[in-house]
């Protein structure tokens, strides 16, 4: 035991060379098929091991089936269960969308979302002066502000690329800014 490395954390025994295969190649199938991206391959490893581990006292032999087999059903269970999560979080299932509109009387002028809910037909209409859009941009997060002031001059496309993130991570931020300009009361042109 003395020839342990001091941070060796001891591998559970139903995690053998097989079933520790066996869940990277089915890691490697769902980022190749089902739209996860690259970068997410350790954690997918990493959930599909945690519920291999948290399943196996559940392994019954007298069931007639091998561990391997118990493991292969259990990551092959959890891999559609991540599929499930990333459909639904994808189609914004369970987001409740509320109008500026309807808010209660008592909410008009608070804080939501980290900006002040103005009452809005009658604050700011039609003109957009820079020291309110100004304003609203200093109110964000400092994440969303750099997308902000980026979307300033560059297009979607070359902020994502001359800030290292994906289009798809510009337009959420997009789509963000767009939910929180609208609470600020700023409308679109």
């Amino acid at each position: 035991m003395g020839d342990l490395p001091p941070n060796h954390i001891p591998t559970p025994p139903v995690l053998d060379r097989y079933v520790r295969a066996l869940i990277t190649s089915k890691a490697q199938e769902l980022i190749r098929r089902r739209r996860f991206k690259r970068h997410q391959k350790p954690d997918v490893i990493q959930e599909m091991t945690a519920a291999v581990i948290q399943a196996a006292p559940k392994f019954d032999s007298s069931r007639g089936a091998a561990m391997p087999t118990f493991c292969d059903r259990v990551a092959t269970n959890h891999a559609r269960s991540l599929i499930r999560q990333q459909r639904t979080a994808r189609s914004g299932a369970g987001i409740v969308i509320e109008s500026l509109h309807d808010l209660p009387h008592e909410m008009q002028g608070r804080s939501r979302l980290g900006i002040c809910v103005q009452d809005i037909p009658d604050q700011v209409t039609s003109r957009q002066t820079a020291s309110a859009v100004a304003e609203a941009i200093a109110q964000l997060p400092p994440r969303l502000a750099s997308i902000a002031e980026g979307l300033k001059q560059d297009r979607p496309a070359e902020l994502a690329r001359r800030l290292g993130l994906s289009r798809q991570c510009i337009r959420c931020a997009m789509d963000q800014l767009r939910t929180r300009f609208l609470a600020a009361g700023l409308q679109p042109e």
